[in-house]
């Protein structure tokens, strides 16, 4: 059995799609029931995840924050809640690896794995590396799968290799599933705020939609807590969604003139395979500006731009939009740099490190 666990569903989804490639279906996903400490909405992890034959178990965890509140010792409390959760689980299923894909969730699960003696794998997406995977990676991981060469100096050299970000299948195979049900007349602008959307995104483009749709066919993914602001403005050439499963978020990014958007690991990695120009939003709040480096990526290869929070307005939007459509023949000449920075086999390298290791134990 391999357990799989961590805040980062996309790459997640890739292994277990890679692993059930090679008919390993002995997966289990420890995830979340919410989809953050800030909100009480629920995480679609479950939904997802069970719709892939994967068993799905919830525990409690809480953050490592870097500063002192009441919300800071609120979460710090849930940690050995979490811990002890993922403990009674482990020693009742008795895997014999974890896989971690970061984040807050993986921590209490990758230390009940170390005291338990079951050997933890992680990987790192980001171009920034979190404190859960600090931790994971210097004192309980076995090895440590990093996206990016800038973050070698940051894990032991002996176990730690470069293998790129994961990428959806879908995404990957080109395998899409149109969203319009007649042929497209205008280009198509894909918006996303990520998988709970972008309060801020939704708002500065609520201001502007008038003057979009004049121009563009527009999808829209939301995020679940503003979805009935948005659901009352749909027409031929507005199409706003919650949330966007992965063959719709294939056709989006391989038919978009432009894609609008945070700066997660994942989504730039998935710009940068597709090549799509982007204007990306980075999400002041991540750990050490980690999504704003995420974004000089592309930015570097000549495939985006960056709007700052601070600065977004509809008019510096526009201005943006405007920007990219007078020069898509500069943009379209930089795709193959940022296609450099994208390794598709990566799923297949994670895959092959889980089954040398199985192997060899």
């Amino acid at each position: 059995m391999i357990i799989i666990t961590g805040g980062h569903l996309t790459p997640a989804l890739s292994l277990i799609e890679e692993l059930h490639r090679r008919d390993f279906t002995d997966i289990v996903f420890i995830g979340r029931h919410i989809a953050g400490e800030e909100t009480q909405l629920p995480a679609h992890e479950e939904t997802v995840i069970s719709s892939q034959g994967v068993r799905f178990i919830p525990i409690t965890a809480g953050k490592l924050y870097r500063h002192l509140s009441a919300k800071a010792i609120i979460s710090f409390l849930k940690i050995p809640l979490g811990l002890i959760q993922s403990w009674l689980i482990l020693r009742r299923l008795k895997p014999q690896v974890i896989i971690s894909f970061g984040g807050y969730l993986a921590l209490p699960v990758s230390l009940a794995g170390k005291f338990l003696g079951i050997p933890v794998f992680t990987h790192e997406q980001g171009t920034r590396v979190g404190l859960a995977n600090r931790l994971i990676g210097f004192l309980i991981a076995k090895k440590i799968a990093i996206a990016w060469p800038v973050n070698r100096p940051f894990f032991p050299s002996r176990k730690t290799i470069l293998i790129g970000n994961l990428i959806r299948p879908a995404i990957l195979k080109h395998q899409t599933k149109p969203l319009f049900t007649s042929r497209l007349t205008k280009p198509l602008l894909y918006i996303t705020g990520g998988n709970q959307g972008s309060r801020i995104i939704n708002q500065t483009l609520l201001q502007l939609l008038p003057q979009l749709l004049a121009d563009f066919a527009i999808v829209h993914q939301t995020g679940l807590s503003s979805f009935n602001d948005f659901e009352i403005l749909k027409s031929p050439h507005y199409l706003p969604y919650p949330w966007l499963d992965d063959a719709s978020v294939s056709w989006c990014l391989h038919h978009a003139t432009i894609v609008i958007s945070r700066a997660g690991a994942n989504i730039v990695t998935e710009l940068a395979f597709t090549g799509t120009p982007a204007i990306l939003i980075p999400l002041p709040k991540a750990q050490q500006n980690e999504q704003w480096h995420n974004a000089n990526l592309l930015v570097t290869a000549g495939t985006a731009r960056i709007i700052l929070q601070t600065e977004l307005t509809p008019e510096r939007l526009h201005q943006e939009i405007n920007f990219i459509l007078q020069h898509q023949n500069q943009f379209q000449r930089h795709i193959p740099t940022a296609q450099k920075l994208v390794n598709p086999q990566a799923a297949e390298k994670l895959a092959d490190l889980i089954y040398d290791f199985l192997r060899l134990t």
